[in-house]
């Protein structure tokens, strides 16, 4: 998608309806918390533009008070650090891959809803102010232990065992309350979990896409270390691995690279008023798809429901697929699980 400012979370959100009524079914949404943290920050200093107002908040009520001093939402800050985690993720085929640091701006005008960046040391620090209720490492209150409480509450079921509060999923574990909250970007994957009553917590950070797969195995072997239960953390790990392996497998197998003659109709600029415009091109034998600032070669790919797809390859949005809308008119389009956009062909 084409790089956007702040003030987009706005518009988007404008474009945006409700599928269920409020409180009736769990849907994360980033546009909807951007811009509760962008109108919290206008409410800090509205003499500035909505980032500019975030980053002051951020800095200087969360940032500093925690001793957060890796923290910042400054991208060009960060790509002036040498000592910096580098991104990766794989392709199609399993291969990982190293992602240009720019491709970490993508979500940059919704910052609020996760464009931090951080370690573990920092983020600690934040998680033991919670613990704390509100009290940062050095002994100062930064938050009213009211207000912060309240942050746990369940506002919405998530599932059976989950709800989720004001930025925090709620859980229960043993009888002990757990929050977590995890989060991904284009090369990154982090993983927060803690318990209030015993204040015991971990971070975790990884410079993959498929960092959660390891975090889920490292948080459920820490849950054999603090409470003596045995999780069968090396069956989990086997079993996992075995899983993914059979995933790779079928996806490559439903590849039909011979049959890329296909994608001949979808050649084009595409168009949907919500998510931008899509242009495929061909190259010899070879198609590829830009959208915004990333790029990838894009193949043909036999669905399990029989529907011949369109799959993404290369990293860092392989595995993404399209959904032929009318392939006579060269369409598609994309489908979430309470959502759909048509893409139309424009030249």
């Amino acid at each position: 998608i084409l790089p956007k400012k702040p003030q987009h979370i706005f518009s988007e959100l404008a474009d945006m309806h409700p599928t269920t009524k409020l409180n009736e079914t769990f849907q994360y949404q980033n546009q909807m918390v951007a811009a509760g943290g962008y109108i919290a920050a206008m409410v800090y200093n509205n003499d500035v533009d909505y980032g500019a107002a975030y980053n002051q908040a951020m800095r200087e009520l969360v940032f500093l008070p925690l001793d957060m001093k890796n923290t910042t939402l400054d991208f060009e800050e960060v790509i002036k650090r040498k000592n910096i985690a580098i991104p990766h993720s794989s392709d199609i085929w399993g291969k990982q891959e190293i992602i240009p640091l720019e491709k970490e701006r993508t979500f940059e005008y919704g910052r609020p809803a996760g464009s931090i960046f951080s370690n573990v040391l920092d983020i600690s620090n934040f998680i033991i102010t919670e613990m704390n209720h509100g009290i940062a490492p050095s002994g100062k209150r930064v938050v009213s232990e009211k207000n912060l409480i309240y942050r746990w509450q369940p506002q919405v079921k998530i599932d059976t065992h989950y709800a989720y509060g004001l930025g925090w999923r709620i859980g229960n574990y043993k009888g002990l309350q757990v929050l977590s909250h995890n989060g991904a970007t284009m090369g990154f994957a982090a993983n927060v979990y803690f318990f209030p009553d015993k204040e015991i917590g971990v971070v975790m950070i990884s410079n993959s896409t498929r960092g959660h797969s390891a975090e889920y195995i490292i948080y459920q072997r820490l849950l054999e270390f603090w409470f003596g239960i045995d999780n069968k953390v090396e069956q989990q790990l086997n079993y996992s691995i075995r899983e993914k392996r059979k995933m790779l497998s079928d996806t490559t197998n439903r590849i039909e690279s011979a049959e890329k003659s296909w994608l001949k109709t979808f050649v084009g600029k595409h168009v949907n008023a919500e998510l931008g415009t899509i242009t495929i091109t061909r190259e010899g034998d070879n198609y590829q798809l830009q959208i915004g600032r990333y790029q990838t070669e894009i193949l043909p790919y036999n669905n399990v429901d029989g529907r011949r797809l369109i799959i993404f390859v290369d990293s860092p949005i392989s595995g993404f697929l399209l959904y032929p809308h009318n392939a006579a008119k060269g369409t598609f389009g994309i489908y979430e699980s309470q959502h759909s956009y048509i893409f139309n062909k424009i030249e």
